[in-house]
């Protein structure tokens, strides 16, 4: 038996009701269920630059007290009908990545941003353990987040009588939040589903190829 594919986790976060589980279903299964259940892991092997990779779709509702776990790369969800969705992603889902996560600073690629006072007060004030206190601001277009970021606007079949964010207003965001693509998608006909989830790959498995040591890469079974 050959070797198993490397694995990659996908966290894809975004607030209630955008369409993260369809999203999600669509591109693991090809088919989106009526109600949302318990599937357990969702996972679906991709090739990425002729080679396969795993990837583990993992979704959070950042608005719930789950803690937010290490991953891969992230896929940052609003919906097109919602403006709301689209200020949450900035305001709320890229503050609990920064914590969870840790950033760079975008003025200096090389300095990690993880262990400065800003971020010693989101986390204690994610935390629970300093009441009171106001959390500071990140701007985006300051820091960028330390593993690949795709935005991706749901329900685009919607949009033609109900959209709520035009399209130059989240490519801009795109932008300012540094993400590696960006995608407005329609679950339920398939549309630019897959290309979302291929792009975080693809942008995994490059930045993991640049990373990986003359020596390792000699007994390395992933070949870009």
């Amino acid at each position: 038996m050959g070797k198993s594919p490397p694995s990659y986790k996908v966290l894809v976060v975004g607030s209630k009701n955008v369409g993260k589980y369809s999203l999600c279903q669509q591109f693991v299964k090809g088919w989106i269920a009526e109600k949302p259940g318990d599937d357990g892991p969702m996972k679906k092997t991709v090739q990425i630059n002729n080679t396969k990779v795993e990837l583990e779709v993992i979704i959070h509702d950042v608005e719930g007290k789950e803690e937010i776990g290490k991953c891969d790369g992230v896929i940052l969800v609003y919906s097109i009908i919602d403006a709301a969705s689209l200020t949450f992603v900035k305001s709320i889902a890229f503050q609990k990545l920064h914590v969870a996560l840790g950033s760079r600073s975008n003025a200096d690629p090389g300095n990690d941003k993880t262990e400065d006072g800003e971020t010693t007060k989101l986390r204690q004030a994610d935390e629970g353990s300093t009441k009171g206190v106001e959390m500071p601001t990140l701007h985006p277009e300051q820091v960028s987040l330390s593993v690949p970021v795709v935005l991706v606007g749901t329900k685009e079949d919607e949009a033609k009588l109900s959209r709520q964010v035009d399209l130059s207003d989240a490519e801009t965001l795109s932008q300012e939040l540094s993400c590696v693509g960006f995608f407005e998608t329609a679950a339920p006909c398939n549309s630019n589903v897959a290309k979302a989830f291929e792009c975080v790959a693809e942008d995994i498995v490059n930045k993991r190829a640049n990373t990986v040591t003359p020596e390792t890469k000699s007994g390395c079974c992933i070949v870009l």
